[in-house]
């Protein structure tokens, strides 16, 4: 049995993972204190989905709970370090798929542990990919956002998405990334002719385990649809 040490050694060589990169017109992300939103070529600026969702009035009694639970400090700093452990994990993610040598330079034990948790899965089961962080908008949903992953997932098109938890998700605590996976796919066929009808949801849990969701797009797209249409004006005002 290798030990950790040996495994680690021995995935810092590039990955040899097929790209067949489709190109998407380009889009500005702007941050603000109200959340993020894009801004395209000819002016048209979409909220981005992360930015709807978090307006999710259920959502956020569910966050205001918990905060008073723990702890508001308690709270931030858990929401901190949740926040830079995915985004150091989707650097490497990133680095790995896009065939890079030393994918794991900088990163923190834990960050190296859970991505080794996910990584049989990505090999066992990528077949080629289109696009790595590909920024992404719809008309028709009004919205924009940045993609993780599109790529073949054993011989299908997908939307595939990382996450990162303290603890397994329950199919209720998911619902909200089905939604954001859903769109993105939307997004991608609006802009490049391509249908994708299933997405991934990739979790990589502290204790090192993993959660692998699949779902299929037109099961969860038209409550997103809804979603926006009944918050798109009060999102207006937050920009305005």
């Amino acid at each position: 049995m290798t030990s950790f040490r040996e495994r680690m050694k021995n995935t810092q060589e590039a990955a040899n993972f097929t790209h067949e990169f489709v190109e998407v017109p380009p889009l500005r992300q702007v941050n603000t204190p109200n959340g993020r939103y894009y801004e395209s070529e000819d002016g048209k600026k979409y909220f981005s989905v992360t930015t709807f969702l978090s307006k999710d009035k259920d959502k956020k009694k569910g966050l205001d709970a918990w905060r008073n639970a723990v702890g508001h400090k308690e709270a931030d700093g858990i929401a901190n370090s949740s926040a830079d452990r995915g985004e150091n994990l989707h650097t490497i993610f990133e680095r790995y798929l896009g065939n890079e040598k030393n994918y794991l330079k900088d990163a923190s034990p834990i960050t190296k542990s859970m991505f080794y948790s996910l990584k049989p899965h990505l090999d066992e089961n990528i077949d080629k990919i289109y696009g790595l962080e590909l920024k992404l908008y719809s008309d028709y949903l009004k919205s924009a956002g940045t993609s993780d992953v599109i790529c073949s997932w054993s011989g299908k098109n997908t939307i595939l998405d990382f996450k990162n938890s303290r603890k397994h998700k329950t199919l209720e605590h998911v619902q909200g990334y089905f939604m954001q996976s859903s769109a993105y796919a939307v997004m991608f066929e609006e802009r490049t002719g391509i249908p994708i009808t299933q997405f991934v949801i990739a979790i990589a849990c502290q204790d090192g385990t993993t959660q692998i969701f699949h779902g299929k797009r037109d099961d969860y797209i038209q409550e997103y649809k809804k979603f926006v249409d009944q918050n798109y004006d009060d999102m207006m005002k937050l920009f305005s």
